[in-house]
């Protein structure tokens, strides 16, 4: 890190302290931490594109939340750590995010395929008995409780458990099911 850049960056927090709204303090900022942000974020999701979003988010955050007050007096590697945790945490949270899929209730399946062609609906119900076959009676009924459109919040006060309890007895019934699947 070269001695020219300090004062800068201490300049520019200076100005940010006073003003968020100051857009050549934000330039210089992007220009001085992109590259750094960036190289973060790669290696912490192992995707560009992903890690251009997340490191975008980074420059959000720190527009929203960062009292740059704070960092004033300090030395650039202080607020530097700082912005490595913003985009560490960032890049973590854009990694869950994608890692999230939409999961759609059993119950939308069938009503798509029953709209569309009766004899896919049967083909779901079906599908759903063999998969019901392989399952004890108790993960069957849940599968046809699914099926039926049930949330986990009703199938727990039906069944007197915590909703908790279902979610994680779904989540791991999803898994039997895929592993079904796959040794089909």
């Amino acid at each position: 890190m070269e001695q020219t850049d300090q004062p800068a960056v201490a300049g520019v927090l200076r100005v940010l302290a006073a003003s968020r709204e100051d857009a050549g303090a934000w330039d210089l900022l992007y220009r001085r931490f992109w590259p750094f942000v960036l190289a973060i974020a790669i290696r912490c999701v192992h995707d560009p594109d992903l890690a251009q979003d997340a490191a975008q988010d980074v420059f959000l955050r720190l527009a929203r939340y960062c009292d740059f007050a704070e960092f004033e007096d300090r030395d650039e590697w202080i607020f530097r750590s700082y912005v490595a945790r913003v985009a560490i945490n960032t890049s973590r949270d854009a990694l869950h995010r994608r890692n999230r899929r939409r999961e759609y209730p059993l119950s939308e399946a069938g009503e798509a395929t029953a709209a569309n062609d009766p004899a896919a609906e049967s083909e779901l119900r079906l599908t759903l008995d063999w998969i019901a076959s392989h399952l004890s009676a108790s993960d069957a009924e849940l599968v046809r409780k699914l099926a039926d459109g049930a949330t986990a919040r009703e199938i727990a006060t039906e069944s007197n458990t915590a909703p908790g309890t279902v979610a994680v007895r779904i989540h791991r019934l999803r898994k039997r099911i895929f592993r079904i699947f796959t040794n089909r």
